[in-house]
């Protein structure tokens, strides 16, 4: 070999080592080549978080060992399919865009337990009416002139009540202790579900003609009453009888706000030494609906009207969501909404005061819920209950077939769901 040739083969290998030292800075550095647009990218990674954990992962349909949680580094910068699957359970299925130099984080993924139909409880006798405590750790069903209270957790039977009458209402005190029974006669009969051998009837007793009644937020032992052209506080522990002032047009009470008709037809709130503290917007009384409150806040509405109101009992003040609904549901922590009309369901936050639209169709939809730690809603249509989540834009969605719901309820993390139908009672576990 002539000095010439040594010359270039020298200049050869410098050539290439300088070359593969700076793909050897590239890689160390998360740069790939891209063969698709024939360039060099920086690579982002996929992390998975699931629960149950240990599913399996699918990625643009090759199989991989790991199993979540996961961790993938070095991945070129596109759209993934990704399919997280786990025997028993719904798969769950989602394509994801990782960008250069970034992490896709996909936490809060939960798998939905796979149910062919729902079971159906108590088929030995036709359920009439579902009701639930405030804080969803009892429900009780009404069969044969019979009201029972069911544990959530365990489904055992707490209390049996017969009855002469039939049930207008059941109202439940705060703590979940106490109802009132509201008969067809106008009855309003006071029981401790833990000892409901024993009942009062409140308009006997205290000698009232009862035109409604309101538990109260904070003592556990007081009722207010219209009655008789008058307004009443009872404490029924005490068994002591208060008149408040002299009107029976209170259409609410809570958070030591009393909520009245006024003589202009105006709704107004008064506090318990009778003076006026707000007027409720521009509202007909008659049209009036309020819906579940939670912590400080009192939703309401009115039956043809295209805004909710949300009151600050606290601040005295409203927060107005221009939408018509028809249900509204919170979440366990009282920071989020979830509330529906016959079409449309969306999640209102109330700290941040923005709304989503979650689902929107032109078929009516109906109980609305919460599901699996509010993970997910569920609705509803067409014979289906319809299962979709909560916080992806591009949901995952699984459906039942069950004729004829017309009453749901759940209990306080949302995961155990019971559906009222003409064909009895049902029941969904997740």
């Amino acid at each position: 070999m002539n000095i010439t040739s040594r010359r270039l083969y020298f200049l050869f290998i410098v050539i290439l080592f300088l070359i593969i030292t700076y793909l050897i800075i590239l890689f160390a550095s998360g740069w790939r080549f891209d063969y698709e647009t024939n360039n060099f990218v920086k690579v982002g990674s996929l992390i998975i978080e699931t629960e149950p954990s240990n599913a399996n992962i699918v990625i643009d349909g090759s199989q991989l060992e790991d199993k979540t949680p996961f961790r993938k580094n070095n991945m070129v910068p596109g759209d993934y399919h990704l399919i997280i699957s786990k025997d028993n359970y719904y798969d769950w299925t989602k394509t994801v865009s990782i960008k250069s130099a970034e992490a896709e984080i996909i936490s809060g993924v939960v798998l939905l337990a796979k149910q062919d139909s729902p079971t159906l409880l108590y088929p030995e006798f036709k359920i009439q009416s579902l009701f639930i405590s405030p804080d969803k750790k009892i429900f009780s069903i009404y069969y044969n002139n019979t009201l029972e209270f069911i544990s959530m957790d365990d489904f055992t039977s707490l209390v049996k009540i017969k009855l002469e009458n039939k049930i207008n209402n059941v109202i439940w005190s705060q703590n979940s202790n106490q109802i009132i029974i509201n008969t067809d006669k106008n009855e309003f009969l006071l029981y401790d579900i833990h000892n409901a051998s024993e009942y009062i009837n409140i308009g006997i007793k205290f000698n009232l003609n009862i035109k409604s009644l309101f538990w109260d937020s904070a003592e556990e032992d007081v009722i207010f009453i219209n009655a008789d052209g008058k307004f009443y506080r009872i404490n029924t522990f005490q068994q002591t009888k208060n008149e408040i002032f002299s009107h029976d047009d209170v259409i609410y009470v809570y958070n030591n706000g009393i909520y009245f008709i006024s003589g202009d037809g105006s709704i107004s709130i008064l506090n318990a030494d009778g003076d006026i503290i707000n007027t409720l917007p521009d509202i007909n009384a008659d049209d009036i609906i309020f819906f579940q409150y939670k912590g400080k806040y009192l939703p309401f509405s009115t039956i043809n009207s295209d805004v909710l109101y949300l009151y600050d009992t606290k601040q005295n003040t409203f927060n107005i969501i221009n939408d018509h609904l028809t249900n509204l549901n919170w979440s366990a922590n009282g920071e989020k909404i979830l509330f529906n009309n016959n079409h449309e369901i969306f999640i209102y936050d109330i700290n941040t005061s923005e709304k989503n639209l979650v689902v929107r169709t032109s078929t009516e939809i109906s109980s609305v819920d919460w599901l699996a730690n509010e993970n997910y809603i569920i609705y509803y249509q067409n014979n289906q209950i319809i299962m979709t989540e909560s916080w992806n834009n591009n949901a995952n969605v699984y459906k039942i077939t069950v004729d004829d719901v017309f009453q749901s309820i759940s209990n306080d993390n949302h995961t155990k769901i019971f559906l009222l139908s003409n064909e009895g009672l049902y029941s969904l576990n997740y």
